[in-house]
């Protein structure tokens, strides 16, 4: 079966409804921002912030599976980190080529002024494999106390 002891279809298929939990919190962000809705809520409903959740979630489906191995956490951990990182930088991109301001290029969500909200950008794609290696962290510990605490 490879090195996540789960088949990257099987593993797509487990991860799908996480994909869209998501891609949820990031649609229900951008609306907010347009609605000046209150900071407190807009970081409650952030990509960012759905990250440690879903592989959380992912790591209970990995576990409920049977087929738990440590390998299959860092894999989930990559894609929906990605996963999450990507829409955000799609949401920049967007922003920088049509000069249309979003929640992501708030001054008080971006940490870049113009014309820097490139190196913003930038940033979110180097959150990829440092998100994924966290979230790995994280997922592991999860899969190792329900080892421990569920025979």
């Amino acid at each position: 079966m490879g090195f996540s002891r789960l088949k990257i279809g099987s593993q797509i298929r487990l991860l799908t409804p996480l994909f869209l939990l998501t891609a949820s919190f990031w649609a229900i962000r951008i609306v907010l921002g347009e609605i000046d809705a209150p900071s407190w809520l807009l970081t409650i409903f952030s990509a960012t912030v759905a990250i440690p959740l879903t592989v959380f979630l992912a790591t209970l489906g990995i576990f409920a599976r049977k087929e738990a191995s440590y390998g299959a956490v860092l894999v989930s951990a990559l894609f929906l980190v990605g996963a999450a990182q990507l829409l955000i930088c799609g949401t920049i991109l967007f922003s920088l080529l049509t000069g249309m301001h979003t929640i992501y290029t708030a001054p008080e969500f971006s940490p870049f002024e113009e014309p820097q909200h490139s190196l913003h950008l930038l940033s979110h794609l180097l959150a990829i494999p440092v998100g994924a290696l966290f979230g790995f962290a994280m997922g592991s510990l999860v899969l190792w106390a329900l080892r421990k605490m569920v025979p």
